[in-house]
């Protein structure tokens, strides 16, 4: 992938070829198709000049944190939709079973068990 790199402190950022990250666990990977970068960024908010390296590193904290807050979304919608899979499951085969009957039910568990039986008839 391409990158800008800075080799020390104080160099002129210059477009390199680097390997791509590869995440690890609870990590994203973020494909960009373009970059770019504000002079004005460079400007601190006490007035002075942040150095390149010192406002990368801020850039980065703060995207960090976004990726982090969505990734945390991400995970709880996650297992949300996991707990409504597991009641539903469940609320079917108590159905199916006659342990509890309502008349919204009757449908989903007439599709349910017409399709689980159109799968068992399928030959692999």
């Amino acid at each position: 992938m391409h990158a800008v790199t800075v080799t020390e402190y104080g160099a002129t950022p210059a477009v390199a070829e680097v390997l791509t990250p590869q995440p690890e666990s609870g990590q994203v990977l973020i494909k960009l198709r373009a970059a770019g970068m504000n002079p004005n960024s460079l400007i601190d908010p006490k007035g002075g000049r942040m150095g390149l390296l010192d406002r990368a590193k801020t850039v980065a904290e703060q995207a960090t944190i976004k990726a982090k807050e969505g990734l945390d979304e991400v995970q709880t919608r996650r297992e949300l939709g996991q707990a409504y899979d597991d009641l539903g499951k469940t609320t079917y085969e108590l159905a199916l079973a006659g342990e509890i009957t309502h008349p919204r039910l009757a449908a989903g568990v007439e599709r349910i068990t017409t399709l689980t039986a159109q799968l068992e008839d399928k030959p692999n």
